[in-house]
């Protein structure tokens, strides 16, 4: 099915041009046959990049607090952690605004803009929380 760009009436495939205006004939996208959005795939690479990222850097969290030397409030890397978590939160941010970004192109298809938003969204959400949640434990332990 082909469509005119100017009027946008709708003609059949073996069509030209337009009857109404003269204008020459485009064969309409639809969905499939739309090109993915760069700003969405980029969204979307780069959320799993940091996701990916975090789970290692959980594990790697997890090993340096099973060395913590007993009787010590902190243990090796602490300060490294947490830079390196609120470094991959920063990226992550990132990666939500191309998210956003891509869902405004609407010539392009935003699968991979959807996808990368939510993934992106639901790791600054779960990194936030883990935070919250040691600044509540934080506060309670005792001194």
């Amino acid at each position: 099915m082909k469509k005119c760009s100017y009027c946008g009436a709708e003609y059949s495939d073996d069509a030209v041009v337009c009857s109404i205006d003269q204008t020459p004939l485009q064969i309409a996208l639809t969905s499939a046959t739309k090109p993915h959005s760069a700003i969405g795939i980029a969204s979307f690479v780069v959320s799993i990049i940091v996701g990916c990222l975090m789970v290692a850097l959980l594990f790697g969290t997890a090993i340096l607090v099973s060395q913590r030397i007993p009787g010590e409030r902190t243990y090796p890397g602490q300060t490294f952690v947490g830079l390196g978590f609120i470094f991959l939160l920063m990226i992550d941010v990132v990666a939500v605004g191309l998210g956003i970004a891509s869902l405004f192109q609407t010539v392009k298809n935003r699968l991979f803009g959807i996808l990368g938003l939510v993934f992106a969204g639901a790791t600054v959400a779960g990194v936030i929380g883990l935070m919250i949640l040691g600044l509540m434990f934080a506060v309670r332990a005792p001194r």
